[in-house]
């Protein structure tokens, strides 16, 4: 068999084509490594994104769980939780009293005192008499309440001393679902049954 390559000219040719070879694979794995950083960036700014999208759809979720409020029917008493905003809430179960959904206004005893001394159950009778509540309509809580719980176990033992059977409980929005499971359970092995509004 005759061929014009001389073996010096093949032997350049075959040793040369590796050496290509590889020099173009390391110059492409060299443009990939530059270019990964872009891409995980891109993804990242993709996951924020969802993210941040997710954020608000969570939150309206949970307020929506968190916030409980009952169809009122009429009740033996309404209660006024302590708290922060206790001032609001008795705004809101004098409203429930005026209504006529409520015969009489129970106010529980907490360790909480205004500025001046005064003691909370104190300070919140004046207030409600103040609006309209008949002194004879407004119940005190015999057991110092320092919680949601204890709260209700406070009132089921005023409520049974003075054979009542069903109240409306006001607090906060974002607290009335923990009120609706603290008063239900409470109440329900005694036979009583509890409201929740706000």
């Amino acid at each position: 068999m005759v061929t014009n390559d001389r073996p010096d000219e093949r032997r350049k040719y075959f040793w040369r084509s590796p050496f290509t070879y590889n020099e173009s694979m390391k110059h492409q794995k060299t443009s990939s490594d530059k270019i990964r950083p872009k891409h995980w960036l891109r993804v990242l700014a993709v996951l924020l994104m969802l993210v941040a999208l997710a954020v608000p759809v969570i939150l309206w979720q949970a307020g929506r769980f968190l916030v409980v409020s009952d169809d009122l029917q009429t009740a033996d008493a309404v209660i006024a939780l302590g708290g922060d905003n206790s001032f609001d809430r008795l705004e809101r179960a004098v409203e429930v009293y005026r209504q006529g959904l409520a015969q009489v206004l129970i106010i529980p005893d907490t360790p909480d005192a205004t500025p001046s001394g005064e003691s909370y159950a104190a300070y919140m009778r004046e207030a409600a008499l103040a609006r309209g509540v008949r002194a004879e309509d407004i119940y005190v809580t015999e057991v110092t309440a320092t919680s949601t719980w204890n709260e209700a176990r406070a009132v089921r033992k005023l409520m049974l001393r003075n054979d009542w059977q069903s109240c409306i409980v006001v607090s906060d929005p974002y607290h009335t679902r923990r009120a609706k499971i603290a008063f239900s359970q409470d109440f329900r092995p005694h036979g009583l049954s509890a409201a929740v509004t706000y």
